[in-house]
């Protein structure tokens, strides 16, 4: 008989142990294997995403819905994570699984750094590299971008990439302007002290373009067989800067201006191509200075002949 109650405890005894012999995944208290896969340690683009994954051990249900959760990252459904956060300045953020109840649920945690890892540096310059006036500028932009082409954000100080220009005589660079100085070419280059360090170079054209003269002509000549010279007192570009390489070969076109009447009929003025004027009849007159070059007019001039009273 004694043997026979001895046998039938053995079982229950096992029964009992069963619950503490194993640990339940669900429990916020849990120490059973709960670990967040499937994104490194160090995140370092903008656009970089990563599909989730918790591990467990045992695995959990198929059935069983995994609530992700993060600061400074973005989880789309259903376990999409990218980075809405990122700049040069590193920063840690937390990724959070939350499984079993929603008011007491147990959390699984992963600690991530996000730092924008710079890859190339490209130079650009808006709305073009290419400038006709002297004392204006461009924009420059060194642009730098991390691995998947997002901006790298937080270069300020001394984190920014430095500009510097090669002939300073050409284009000069004033904060992230690049300001024509004279007439040439210069490579503006852009520096990034990073690992690995980053350079890029572009080029700036400054070709001074005449867009106006200033001349001196008279109002009126008051003598038929006079004559007067036409002086061109500067030329200048569309910033009112004197144009300062060798000027380009200019004339002045001939009087239009002819005297109707019996033939042959006679100009008021002869205009020679130096700009020359002879007064020839009573009239008006008018010539105007163009680039020969290109035929552009820069300076008009234009006035009367007075015959003189006889009184």
């Amino acid at each position: 008989m004694k043997r026979l109650i001895l046998l039938s405890l053995v079982p229950i005894a096992a029964c009992l142990d069963a619950p503490t012999a194993r640990d339940n995944l669900f429990d916020p208290a849990s120490t059973g294997v709960a670990v967040i896969e499937g994104v490194p340690d160090t995140i370092e683009s903008r656009l970089a995403t990563y599909a989730l994954r918790l591990r467990t051990e045992p695995a959990l249900p198929s059935d069983v819905v995994v609530r992700w959760e993060g600061d400074g990252v973005q989880i789309l459904p259903p376990a999409t994570l990218t980075p809405i956060e990122a700049s040069y300045i590193a920063a840690r953020h937390t990724i959070r699984a939350r499984i079993g109840s929603r008011s007491d649920p147990r959390v699984i945690e992963r600690q991530v750094i996000v730092r924008q890892r710079p890859k190339t540096l490209q130079m650009e310059c808006t709305p073009t590299c290419t400038m006709d006036a002297l004392a204006v500028g461009v924009e420059v932009r060194a642009q730098v971008r991390d691995s998947l082409g997002s901006l790298v954000a937080g270069l300020v100080g001394d984190n920014a990439p430095v500009v510097v220009a090669r002939d300073t005589s050409v284009a000069v660079r004033i904060g992230i302007s690049a300001v024509a100085r004279g007439d040439g070419s210069t490579y503006l280059v852009g520096s990034f002290n990073g690992i690995p360090p980053l350079r890029d170079s572009i080029l700036i054209t400054v070709t001074q373009r005449i867009v106006y003269a200033l001349v001196i002509c008279p109002d009126a000549i008051l003598e038929v067989g006079r004559t007067f010279q036409i002086v061109v007192n500067g030329l200048f570009d569309r910033n009112n800067q004197l144009y300062r390489p060798t000027p380009p070969t200019m004339v002045w076109l001939p009087n239009p201006i002819n005297v109707a009447g019996p033939p042959p009929v006679v100009s008021t003025a002869s205009v020679s191509p130096e700009g020359l004027v002879t007064a020839l009849q009573p009239g008006g007159w008018s010539t105007k200075l163009v680039i020969q070059e290109s035929g552009r007019v820069i300076a008009e001039c234009s006035g009367s002949i007075v015959a003189p009273s006889p009184f």
